[in-house]
């Protein structure tokens, strides 16, 4: 008998594979003609857990800042795989006030450390200006970027 038990080859024990990852649909654009902050917690949370609802009600309270109407309401967008959230905003004033915020108080009183920043514009180009530091006025800077890049505009 104990013969019979030895020749067994062992078990290996399988595990399940994991589920496959559901693909989503891309996020929805922000109007363009509104002011978009960014804000990133500091703190570790996943802000896929928090409803937009109650952290639009938190960012308010935080920027000191009157909801306004449904029509004209601030969006906010939670970026799952960034664990980012941007705020679209009609007003300067309004976005000044979200870009100031430190830290924002949830409903179910936790406290979220963020850093809120606005981001670069779309069509932005993005680039390196290399010894940017050597030169002493901000004119002989746009000469040497004139000079080396002769077949662009560059706007003064």
């Amino acid at each position: 008998m104990k013969d019979a038990q030895a020749s067994k080859a062992p078990q290996v024990l399988l595990t399940p594979r994991p589920p496959p990852e559901l693909k989503s649909n891309p996020l929805s654009r922000l109007p363009s003609y509104t002011y978009h902050i960014v804000g990133r917690p500091k703190t570790p949370i996943d802000l896929t857990r928090t409803s937009p609802g109650d952290l639009q009600t938190a960012l308010l309270k935080a920027a000191s800042l009157p909801d306004l109407d449904p029509a004209n309401r601030d969006q906010i967008r939670i970026h799952p795989r960034k664990n980012t959230f941007t705020v679209s905003v009609a007003t300067a004033n309004r976005a000044i006030a979200y870009q100031r915020i430190t830290s924002v108080l949830l409903e179910d009183d936790r406290q979220i450390e963020v850093h809120m920043y606005a981001p670069p514009p779309d069509d932005a180009i993005r680039g390196i200006s290399f010894y940017a530091h050597t030169f002493p006025t901000d004119e002989e800077t746009l000469k040497d970027l004139q000079d080396s890049n002769p077949d662009y505009q560059i706007p003064t």
